[in-house]
């Protein structure tokens, strides 16, 4: 689970300084609104990142092909 919650850590920042990423949804990150709630209710990270790209639906699309 460490090594899950690692990687998951390295995506949110590759993603974080990605020119393309309109906004990461990582608890973890300092940037995100509820960084101070996770820190005090959890061991660790989270190991689920979500994102937003820039460019719409033709953006993901493209991301996904």
């Amino acid at each position: 689970m460490l090594k899950h919650q690692e990687n998951a850590y390295s995506i949110a920042q590759l993603l974080e300084g990605h020119s393309r990423a309109k906004q990461v949804y990582f608890p973890g990150l300092k940037r995100h609104p509820n960084n101070a709630v996770a820190q005090s209710q959890m061991r660790g990270q989270v190991g689920m990142v979500t994102f937003r790209l820039e460019g719409g639906k033709s953006a993901v699309d493209k991301f996904l092909s």
